[in-house]
């Protein structure tokens, strides 16, 4: 009687039946696992690659999140300066008045609108216009037919900032 293998088992070419194993002859012995110093060398050569790696990565990160700090404090700016600007120009020039880090003025409309530096938050009356400001100056220039108002302004987001400067010329 002859045996045919069945197709989802192949049958060895050598070896002797031990109860129902099938033992390969030890020249054919597969290799089941890593020897020590495989592991060893392996993990050698990743911490090595690791080693070179990480510097390159931690500097790109680095790089990341400073121009986001840049980039949000640079739009804080902006957006007070924008808010400022568009007020100013609608002030009565008679009514403006300058403190260390404020301006109070009325608008065209008769209503009255201050900007005041209270610590690190900029305030427009009661309501944050933008936090992180670290310096806010008015400096009021009045001529014989205008009146120009220059505001300097810094807002700093997680030690990055830089000043930014505007001059706005009042409506008559």
């Amino acid at each position: 009687m002859t045996m045919i293998p069945s197709p989802e088992r192949s049958w060895p070419v050598a070896g002797r039946l031990r109860g129902r194993e099938w033992l390969a002859p030890r020249h054919q012995a597969r290799r089941l696992g890593f020897t020590l110093l495989e592991m060893v060398m392996t993990i050698t050569l990743l911490a090595v690659v690791t080693g070179m790696v990480l510097p390159i990565l931690s500097v790109g990160f680095e790089t990341f999140f400073l121009h986001s700090n840049i980039r949000e404090s640079d739009s804080r700016a902006l957006l007070a300066l924008e808010r400022m600007t568009r007020e100013l120009r609608g002030a009565d020039p008679d009514t403006l008045v300058t403190g260390a880090s404020s301006i109070s003025f009325t608008d065209q409309n008769g209503a009255a609108v201050s900007f005041v530096l209270n610590n690190d938050t900029l305030m427009r009356g009661g309501s944050i216009l933008a936090e992180g400001v670290t310096a806010l100056a008015f400096t009021v220039n009045s001529g014989t037919y205008d009146t120009t108002v220059q505001i300097d302004l810094t807002v700093e987001v997680g030690g990055q900032g830089e000043p930014f400067r505007t001059t706005v010329g009042i409506r008559n």
